[in-house]
């Protein structure tokens, strides 16, 4: 991915991330290097492998630009995947409201617990709003924060900026989790300024199941100079800092090597023919010895048949038993019947 292709204005990375990725952290340096001009030669792992990630399964979620204090919209959370660690860090569940276009039915249909999840969430105070008109945003009310995470590309955003703007509170921001830049240009036409960009980074919240984890979080305001709150510090995103990983660990992925001549993949497979050909003649003179000595018997099906066929050979010419006393099977000291 190019660097024309994603917006580095005012991009800020998180300094934990930041220090995870010094510290030669596969994805956490692939985050933020996915903004530079050579990030497809790039080393990548999945989130999963970060240290971080591991260590923060049990812990609570971070929501790095939100605080407990804050009351928040969240649109479009289909799964309520995002509200239910929304609820567990806001100070009061009541703080959070929830818009979806769709229907209730439509999405209980996507998990066979989701109808006792809307209910539970609703019990706990939080307000759902299904066949919401994201036209009409400041009908809910107004928030602190508006959150629409992972704004798939080609979406209509025309209605959304031009009624969000009368559900934010006069320091409310509009946060947007995507890699599509079309977002920026959409809300400086509908009056919002680009106040800054956080790389997303799914360590603090590992409990939350995403499609993608290589993209930013856009913050928007009313005006460039608007107050970020931000719980956790971070840096903005330079060049240095991008020739500094890359420099660091970052290299071309082995598949990106030459691949092998036919000829050396002939020579290959022709020695490799010769070594199992090699090990099985070899020859253990003194196994055998001891085999022969101790009277062994290998095992195996092999084996099985040919110690029959032995025992079947030594029994020619011999009488069989004519009277076989069978055990008896006792129960409570007594001889069970019909055994």
């Amino acid at each position: 991915m190019t660097t024309e292709a994603r917006n580095l204005e005012r991009l800020h990375v998180s300094t934990k991330t930041l220090e995870c990725a010094r510290n030669k952290c596969v994805p956490c340096g692939y985050k933020i290097v996915v903004h530079a001009r050579d990030a497809d030669a790039m080393l990548n792992q999945r989130p999963e492998l970060c240290p971080r990630f591991k260590a923060a399964i049990d812990t609570s979620p971070v929501f790095p630009l939100l605080e407990p204090q804050m009351k928040v919209l969240v649109v479009h959370d289909g799964g309520f995947a995002l509200t239910s660690l929304l609820k567990g860090y806001l100070n009061e569940t009541h703080q959070l409201v929830v818009a979806t276009a769709e229907t209730k039915a439509q999405v209980v249909k996507k998990s066979p617990d989701m109808a006792k999840r809307i209910k539970k969430l609703e019990n706990q105070g939080v307000r759902v709003h299904f066949e919401a008109d994201t036209g009409a945003l400041g009908a809910l009310g107004q928030f602190d924060r508006v959150i629409w995470n992972f704004v798939e590309s080609g979406t209509s955003l025309d209605s959304f900026f031009a009624s969000v703007s009368a559900a934010l509170s006069s320091d409310g921001q509009v946060h947007m989790t995507t890699k599509t830049p079309a977002v920026v240009a959409a809300a400086t036409a509908h009056g919002l300024a680009h106040v800054r960009s956080l790389v997303f980074d799914r360590s603090f919240c590992p409990s939350y199941k995403v499609p993608y984890s290589d993209c930013d979080t856009v913050v928007f305001s009313w005006c460039e100079t608007s107050p970020a709150a931000a719980s956790l510090p971070m840096e903005p995103v330079t060049d240095a800092i991008l020739s500094e990983i890359q420099s660091t660990y970052l290299a071309k992925s082995s598949h990106d090597a030459p691949k092998p001549t036919k000829a050396a993949m002939k020579k290959a497979k022709l020695a490799a023919i010769k070594k199992k050909e090699d090990k099985a003649k070899v020859d253990v003179p003194y196994e055998k010895e001891y085999f022969d000595l101790m009277n062994l018997k290998p095992k195996g099906k092999k084996h099985v048949i040919k110690r029959k066929k032995e025992y079947e050979a030594n029994q020619e010419g011999k009488e069989r038993p004519s009277k076989r006393v069978l055990p008896h099977r006792m129960e409570n000291g007594k001889r069970k019947m019909g055994w």
